[in-house]
C-alpha cells in the first residue's frame, strides 16, 4: 500500500478522490472532501483531524464508487497515524 510522504501527497489524493466521487454526482461528498483537503488549520494535526472527520461523514452518507473506497480507507489511517507520513509504525 502506498504511503504519502508529505501533506501537501495526502492533500493532492484527498482532491484526486473527491474528483472522481464528483464524476459519479455524488456533489455534497466532493464538496466534504475537498473542504478537509483546504481546511485552514492552524496546525497539521487540526488538519488531519479534519480529513479523519470528513472521510468519515462520507463513508458514512454515500454509497462510494468501488475505485475511491480504498484510497480513503488510506486517507483514514494517514489522518488517524501517530506518523502520518513515510510509513506506518
Amino acid at each position: 500500500m502506498p504511503r504519502f510522504q508529505s501533506p501537501s501527497e495526502l492533500r493532492q489524493c484527498v482532491l484526486d478522490i473527491a474528483a472522481e466521487i464528483e464524476f459519479s454526482g455524488l456533489a455534497e461528498a466532493t464538496a466534504l472532501l475537498r473542504y478537509g483537503a483546504n481546511f485552514p488549520a492552524t496546525t497539521g494535526t487540526e488538519w488531519l483531524g479534519e480529513l479523519a472527520l470528513a472521510e468519515e461523514k462520507v463513508r458514512d452518507r454515500f454509497t462510494l464508487p468501488a475505485g475511491t473506497r480504498e484510497p480513503l480507507s488510506l486517507v483514514l489511517k494517514t489522518a488517524r497515524s501517530d506518523r502520518p507520513y513515510g510509513g506506518w509504525h
